[in-house]
């Protein structure tokens, strides 16, 4: 899967995004949104790590660290959980079972989750940390058409 990583010289210093999570500075936001405006068949999101705390756990229903919030042209919106072993892990130990590690160095790794979307617009995407000890990250995110 093909993704566009941001060139921080570029960017104003800035080539990914970083949550703020309790452990880490205010500096960092507490939710970002995504522009998308057009419609896919799938998004990929590149990321899915976290730090600050290795253990991870989250809160809610699904014991979620961070959310990607789908909104599409319709009001309807899709939600998916970022879930310390499953959908995410910690930058330096790979062991999530639902995505696969998209890039590697030492001692980091970037995973790759993708989502199934409903065949509507989708206007924007929220990527929102729920307050737990971690941070996570995101790198890129691509539309599938």
């Amino acid at each position: 899967m093909p993704f566009r990583i941001l060139d921080p010289a570029q960017n104003g210093g800035r080539g990914l995004v970083v949550l703020e999570g309790i452990n880490a500075s205010s500096k960092f936001p507490r939710e970002v949104v995504i522009p998308v405006g057009q419609q896919g068949t799938r998004l990929f999101f590149l990321g899915n790590v976290h730090g600050w705390s290795s253990s991870g756990e989250g809160v809610g229903e699904w014991g979620a660290v961070a959310e990607y919030v789908i909104h599409y042209a319709d009001g309807q919106t899709q939600t998916v959980p970022i879930i310390t072993g499953r959908t995410a892990d910690d930058w330096t130990a790979v062991s999530a079972s639902e995505v696969f590690v998209g890039l590697r160095g030492e001692p980091w790794h970037l995973n790759i989750l993708g989502v199934t979307l409903r065949p509507v617009r989708v206007e924007r995407i929220v990527f929102r940390d729920l307050g737990t000890p971690v941070s996570p990250v995101l790198v890129a995110a691509t539309l599938e058409r």
